[in-house]
């Protein structure tokens, strides 16, 4: 008995499941939830059909637009060719735009904040170098890392952080995100650059634990005071990094109370960041690209508005997992040090912070994993730190939580 005729959207959608999955029938029929056999006489119908022209005719009048599809296959006695319906391609704002419009009936509602009692302070926090997914293994390294510990870590020093800070009124917090914050860049467990890394996790599964991580901490941070994100680009990874930052800019955009600069600028894939506060003008980079002995004269470059208006400079710089503390300027020496099993203390001459430009290294709250233990890379302190600048825009104290 003959296999029934079909209609022409059945045979179109035959041929674009020939074609999604590059002419094996076999991975067609699965596509479509069909065996083998049936699929096989829909493509032997379909073949039949006719031309391409009358193919699309029929399945205009059945209301199956061909123009909707990215391409399919037309299969005769005559010919087997592809069909490729070329559109030019959206562009990134265009395809973000469309998605935030899509998922504005699932986007978070944020009620309505006010901070009645807000203060003159700033405090930077930067839970740097975070390294989700990092595989470290007692048995070699003898510290243990995992997602889960990098999330508690991060969100146990945060708020470990704001409670050495309570005593202060704050008026804003920057929250500094990037900087490593995931272990890879690829599906391989490489970083941007292809450098092999031990891992815990699944690059998506790093991706989802750190944005959850991220959302955690900033609503977190929210019950305290307005919060301002601002993103350093990273050599471990430098794409998904930034995909991370633009997914945390997507689930806080109806939250008026977390910034994200103008146009989003503090996100973006910019080395270095910029922001002012009183008479401090506060750098912000990953530190694996430009030089430390140019970063007092970039900013006066770069920020070279901001400069002319500021007293102080300060930098905030990540890469290392330890801590250094130095000044560049009038007045250059290294304040503080962190080495193996111990932490170093300069005392100097008094310095006036005008004449001087002050960078800070910041410590990570992951250990080393085995290619770093294995090389000595070890005894720095594992922690997360903060930073509080005053109304003139001093840094007036620093808070640092430990992990053991």
């Amino acid at each position: 008995m003959p296999a029934p005729k079909l209609s022409p959207q059945k045979l179109l959608e035959a041929l674009q499941a020939l074609a999604r999955n590059n002419g094996n029938k076999a991975a067609a029929a699965r596509d479509l939830g069909l065996n083998y056999k049936t699929y096989d006489s829909r493509i032997k119908q379909a073949q039949q059909h006719g031309d391409q022209a009358a193919l699309m005719r029929a399945a205009q009048e059945a209301g199956f637009n061909c123009d909707d599809v990215t391409g399919y296959w037309v299969k005769t006695d005559e010919v087997s060719a592809y069909i490729s319906n070329k559109k030019t391609p959206a562009s990134y704002e265009e395809m973000r735009d469309e998605l935030c419009r899509a998922m504005d009936e699932h986007a978070p509602q944020y009620y309505e904040r006010k901070y009645p009692d807000l203060g003159e302070h700033l405090i930077v926090v930067d839970p740097a170098d975070m390294h989700v997914g990092k595989n470290s293994a007692v048995f070699e390294t003898n510290h243990f890392y995992s997602l889960e510990v990098a999330r508690q870590r991060a969100i146990d020093g945060v708020k470990g952080l704001m409670a050495k800070a309570s005593h202060y009124q704050l008026g804003k917090i920057i929250l500094v995100i990037g900087n490593d914050v995931l272990h890879v860049d690829s599906h391989d467990n490489k970083t941007t650059s292809g450098t092999p890394q031990d891992s815990a996790a699944l690059w998506w599964q790093m991706f989802i634990e750190a944005k959850q991580i991220y959302v955690a901490i900033i609503e977190f941070l929210l019950s305290i005071a307005p919060v301002h994100v601002v993103f350093c680009p990273s050599n471990h990874d430098w794409r998904s990094g930034w995909f991370l930052a633009d997914s945390v800019s997507s689930w806080f955009r109806n939250e008026p109370n977390v910034s994200f600069g103008d146009e989003n600028r503090q996100i973006s894939m910019c080395h270095r960041k910029y922001v002012q506060w009183g008479n401090a003008l506060i750098g912000f980079t990953h530190g694996d690209g430009a030089a430390q002995s140019d970063l007092a004269k970039l900013m006066q470059f770069e920020a070279r508005q901001a400069w002319g208006e500021v007293l102080h400079g300060y930098w905030y710089v990540h890469h290392l997992h330890h801590k250094i503390r130095l000044v560049q300027g009038k007045d250059p020496q290294v304040l503080e040090k962190d080495h193996a099993g111990v932490t170093v203390l300069q005392s100097g001459k008094k310095l006036n912070p005008v004449n001087n430009v002050y960078i800070e290294y910041l410590r990570s709250p992951s250990p080393a994993d085995g290619w770093h233990h294995r090389n000595g890379y070890v005894g720095a302190p594992q922690a997360v730190e903060a930073f509080l600048h005053d109304g003139e825009g001093y840094q007036a104290a620093r808070f640092t939580h430990f992990f053991q």
